[in-house]
């Protein structure tokens, strides 16, 4: 039987404790991947208009495509996050009511 055909409860079964614990903390975390995000950017673009005023000199071009990574990475976990969120909802609602 493939994961696609499990039935939600039964994959929330087969999650670790500790599984369980990161996914909460992903959730949990939601938030905060979207503000550092945010924050990076800012923190590239002042670094880009400091790097353009200074006459294009130095290694702050490579300091700002590491930035930029980092703020590409925290929007992919904020995506994974909000997915992880809908998947959780998703399994709630498929759960058997007692």
């Amino acid at each position: 039987m493939s994961a696609a055909s499990t039935p939600p409860d039964s994959l929330a079964a087969q999650l670790t404790a500790q599984e369980r614990s990161f996914l909460e903390r992903q959730l949990r975390s939601t938030r905060r991947y979207a503000v550092f995000t945010a924050v990076d950017l800012v923190f590239a673009v002042g670094i880009t208009v400091w790097w353009v005023l200074d006459g294009f000199g130095g290694t702050r071009f490579a300091l700002i495509v590491l930035v930029l990574l980092h703020a590409r990475a925290n929007l992919k976990q904020h995506k994974d996050a909000v997915v992880m969120a809908k998947l959780k909802l998703l399994s709630k609602s498929h759960a058997p009511s007692a």
